[in-house]
C-alpha cells in the first residue's frame, strides 16, 4: 500500500523536531520513524517533538503504528517524546498508548511547554 502524510525533520541538537501534515496511515508513519531513527544521534541521548497540531491526523491503524514506534525509540537512545496537539488528539493517542512506552510522552498545546518537559530528560 502506498504511504500517507508529509513531514519535515528537523534536528537542533539532541533534539529531533517533527512537523507533520495530513493524514497518516501507517505506511507513512512508518517511513517518517525510519527516518527519524536513522538521523538520530548515536553517541548520545536526544529525545523528540513532533508538532501535529490540527494540522495531521492518524488512521486507527497509524496510530497502532505510532505506539508501536514509540516503544523502538529508547532502543535508539531517545530519553522522551513530546507532542504539540490538541486535548482532542493527545486523548486519542494517550488511549492508544496505554502505558505501553517505556519513555515519557508529553503532550501540549503549548510548544514551550512540550520543549520544556523533554529537555530536563537529556
Amino acid at each position: 500500500m502506498k504511504e500517507h502524510g508529509i513531514y519535515r525533520i528537523e534536528e537542533s541538537g539532541d533534539i529531533i523536531h517533527v512537523y507533520p501534515v495530513g493524514g497518516f496511515n501507517e505506511y507513512g508513519i512508518k517511513s517518517l520513524h525510519q527516518e527519524i531513527r536513522s538521523i538520530a544521534p548515536k553517541d548520545r541521548a536526544w529525545v523528540l517533538i513532533e508538532h501535529p497540531k490540527d494540522e495531521a491526523g492518524l488512521t486507527p491503524e497509524a496510530a497502532k503504528e505510532l505506539c508501536k514506534n514509540y516503544c523502538l525509540l529508547s532502543k535508539y537512545g531517545c530519553k522522551a517524546v513530546g507532542l504539540e496537539i490538541s486535548r482532542i488528539w493527545a486523548f486519542s493517542i494517550q488511549k492508544t498508548l496505554k502505558d505501553q512506552v517505556d519513555i515519557p510522552v508529553y503532550f501540549s498545546e503549548s510548544s514551550e511547554e512540550v520543549e520544556k518537559f523533554v529537555v530536563q530528560h537529556l
